[in-house]
């Protein structure tokens, strides 16, 4: 029984991790897509996975261990929406 309890909370750490990692995951996806800008991909289609990758950052409940993590890839998410604005917009002038 007592290998059980020292097991329990390296599961629950671990389970709460894989959420965030698994958005990471998505967030590589639309990144990779946004790498193809160059190549005629849609930008409504990158926002609206930003978009639904982002609320779904907001409303992921994580203990207090892992809210640094959450807070990483909420600005990874907002790294990414910059880099697609800055590459759909109008060309810089030089």
């Amino acid at each position: 029984m007592y290998p059980l309890f020292r097991l329990m909370p390296a599961l629950y750490n671990w389970g709460v991790r894989r959420r965030i990692v698994r958005m990471y995951s998505d967030l590589r996806d639309l990144e990779t897509g946004a790498a193809s800008l160059d190549a005629g991909a849609p930008i409504d289609e990158l926002n609206a996975g930003l978009d639904r990758l982002e609320d779904k950052a907001r409303h992921l409940h994580v203990p207090l261990f892992c809210s640094d993590a959450l807070y990483t890839l909420r600005v990874h998410i907002a790294l990414v929406r910059e880099r697609i604005k800055g590459a759909g917009g109008p060309p810089a002038a030089s």
